[in-house]
C-alpha cells in the first residue's frame, strides 16, 4: 500500500465494492445507527471523539477539577461500536499518559480498538510524550498516514476528510510540508465539501490549561479562503463545544461569525476526565457569556456527523442516552 505524501490511502477509499457490501447489510446498518436531524441513515455516519483511554481500566478515578469523577471511556467506546458508524474519527490523546504501545495494545484495543477497521486516527500531544509519537504510528500503521508525519485525506461519499497533525507550530506554518500538501489537495478537490480534523482547537472556552491558539490562524485562513471547508473537528479540551460558522480574524481574539463560515466542534469528551468551561456549563446551554454557541463540560459522549450531498447533521450524544446538542446545516 502506498503511503506517498498526499496519496489517498487504499484503506480509506469509498469504493464500489464497499458500497455493495454495505447494501447487503443495510437493514441491520440502519437499525443500529443513531438518528440525526434530517438525513436518512443510508448516508455516511462519522463517530467523533478524542481524549479517551486512561489505563489500566474503566474504574480509574480522577481528582481533577476538585471532585472525583469516574472515567467512562469504556462506555464511550460502546457508543461508537454500537453506532455501526461508517468511520470512527479519533481526535488524539487516544491513550494516557504517554501514548505508549503497551496501552494501545491493552486498554485501547479492548475498547476503541474494536472499530480499528473503520478508524481515521490522528495524534494528540500525549502521543508525542513518546518520542516522535513512534508507538502511535506503530499501532495504527498505514491508517495513520505517511510514517512519522501524520496527515492524510480520505474520500467519504461526496465529502473530503482531512486528518492533520497539529502538534507543532511548524506543521501548520506557511510553506510547511503539511500545508503545501493540504493546499494542493484543496485545489484538486475544489468542489467537494470538506471536514478537517486535528487535535488542537483554534478557539476554546476552556477554563483550565487549554486556551486559544493563534498558531492555527494561517490554516484557518486557508480553509476559509480556498478549502470549501464546512466542519472543523478538535479535541484537547475535555468537554464539548460548538462554534457556529466562524472564520479567523488573524489574531488570538474572538473569531468572526459569517454566513459561510466553518463550524468548529471541540469533542474532548471521550471518557478521560472533565475540564471546566468558562463560564461553567455543567448542564449545557447557550445564551450565557461564553463565546461558543453551545458548550457542555459534564457529559462524556460522542459527536455523530451524518454527511449528505447538500446538508449535514450533527448530534452530540451522552453515555446516559441524552442528546444534548443536534441540528442540521446546509453545505455553503
Amino acid at each position: 500500500m502506498s503511503t506517498t505524501l498526499g496519496t489517498l490511502l487504499t484503506s480509506h477509499a469509498f469504493t464500489t465494492a464497499g458500497a455493495a457490501a454495505a447494501v447487503t447489510a443495510r437493514a441491520a446498518y440502519e437499525a443500529t445507527q443513531p438518528a440525526t436531524a434530517s438525513l436518512g441513515t443510508s448516508r455516511p455516519l462519522l463517530a467523533v471523539v478524542g481524549d479517551m483511554v486512561s489505563a489500566p481500566d474503566a474504574a480509574q478515578r480522577d481528582q481533577e477539577e476538585g471532585s472525583p469523577i469516574a472515567s467512562r471511556f469504556l462506555d464511550v467506546s460502546n457508543m461508537v461500536v454500537g453506532s455501526n458508524c461508517t468511520y470512527f474519527c479519533c481526535l488524539g490523546d487516544n491513550v494516557y499518559d504517554n501514548g505508549q504501545l503497551v496501552d494501545y495494545q491493552g486498554a485501547y484495543t479492548d475498547t476503541f480498538g474494536r472499530v480499528n477497521a473503520k478508524c481515521l486516527p490522528l495524534p494528540g500531544n500525549h502521543e508525542y510524550q513518546t518520542a516522535n509519537a513512534a508507538d502511535y504510528y506503530t499501532y495504527f500503521g498505514n491508517r495513520a498516514g505517511p510514517p512519522l508525519q501524520g496527515w492524510y485525506a480520505a474520500n467519504i461519499a461526496n465529502w473530503r476528510y482531512y486528518a492533520l497533525n497539529s502538534n507543532a507550530a511548524a506543521y501548520v506554518a506557511s510553506g510547511s510540508a503539511q500545508m503545501t500538501w493540504l493546499l494542493a489537495d484543496f485545489a484538486a478537490h475544489a468542489s467537494a465539501p470538506k471536514v478537517v480534523a486535528m487535535h488542537h482547537p483554534r478557539w476554546t472556552d476552556g477554563g483550565t490549561s487549554v486556551t486559544d491558539d493563534n498558531n492555527y490562524d494561517y490554516l484557518w485562513q486557508q480553509m476559509y479562503a480556498q478549502g470549501h471547508v464546512q466542519i472543523m473537528l478538535g479535541g484537547h479540551d475535555h468537554n464539548y463545544q460548538r462554534w457556529d460558522t466562524v472564520r479567523s480574524n488573524g489574531t488570538s481574539a474572538n473569531p468572526v461569525t459569517v454566513s459561510d463560515g466553518i463550524t468548529q466542534f471541540v469533542v474532548g469528551s471521550g471518557g478521560n476526565n472533565f475540564y471546566d468551561l468558562v463560564p461553567a456549563r455543567h448542564t449545557g446551554g447557550a445564551g450565557n457569556t461564553g463565546r461558543c454557541t453551545y458548550g457542555h463540560d459534564r457529559a462524556f459522549g460522542v459527536l455523530f456527523l451524518r454527511l449528505g450531498p447538500s446538508t449535514w447533521d450533527w448530534s452530540f450524544n451522552c453515555v446516559d442516552g441524552t442528546v444534548y446538542d443536534s441540528g442540521t446545516r446546509s453545505i455553503h
